[in-house]
């Protein structure tokens, strides 16, 4: 069933290092069908047993039946402090010839 493969998914990212705490509180495990759009923008009349997943965002309780819902009320920008001197990555430098 869903449930035995979402409980076995989980039990994987726990053996490769997860923190079980926050997989189970706070790692959404849901059943979909890309090929037939289940529960991908709107809630399936296939899968009416599903009733969603309860999931820990900060300090709020969120309660997501969809990716859809995952995507718009899980992931959050994180907050920067806008006081603090900008920091850029740089992941490489080009020097191109006849350039600069």
């Amino acid at each position: 069933t869903a449930y035995e493969i979402g409980n076995e998914m989980k039990s994987m990212l726990v053996k490769v290092g997860w923190k079980k705490d926050f997989v189970e509180k706070n790692t959404p495990v849901m059943p979909i069908s890309g090929w037939m759009g289940d529960n991908l923008l709107k809630k399936s009349e296939n899968m009416t047993w599903w009733k969603g997943f309860d999931v820990e965002v900060g300090s709020e309780k969120i309660h997501v039946d969809t990716i859809y819902d995952v995507l718009d009320k899980m992931c959050r920008v994180p907050e920067r402090p806008v006081s603090a001197p900008m920091r850029m990555p740089i992941s490489g430098i080009y020097k191109i010839k006849g350039v600069g």
